[in-house]
């Protein structure tokens, strides 16, 4: 699913440079699924620029998705709340409900030096405790 989360974005403007390799992190303030990126460079503790997050279920069914153009930048903390509304944001897939113990991807679409970096995909794994 996270593969066709970055083709999709990409189109055929990928380039060799754009790659699926980052890690995103997933944490429950408040028992909220709330996501952000692992920087994948020790001087990557800056901004990154958002794209696109996406998330979906076992069965590869999107569940929440939203796009930012153009792209947002945000610092790794705060975390962005799953659903979150965020400022230049399109929501393609408004959020549904998250199940309890059922496992989800979450993939973060993002460029860590500026609009013009790398674009990488930062994905992670989650399950809920509580439905929200």
């Amino acid at each position: 699913m996270a593969a066709l989360a970055l083709a999709g974005l990409c189109g055929s403007a990928c380039t060799p440079q754009r790659q699926f390799s980052g890690v995103a992190l997933v944490s429950y303030p408040g028992g909220q699924a709330c996501f952000t990126i692992q920087p994948t460079r020790a001087d990557a503790a800056g901004p990154y620029w958002l794209r696109q997050i996406q998330v979906g279920d076992e069965q590869g069914k999107t569940v929440w998705q939203t796009t930012m153009s153009p792209p947002l930048a945000r610092a790794h903390e705060p975390c962005i709340a799953y659903g979150q509304t965020l400022p230049s944001a399109t929501v393609d897939v408004h959020p549904m409900p998250l199940a309890a113990g059922k496992t989800y991807e979450v993939v973060l679409i993002a460029a860590e030096s500026g609009q013009g970096g790398d674009i990488k995909g930062y994905v992670a794994m989650f399950k809920p405790a509580s439905a929200p």
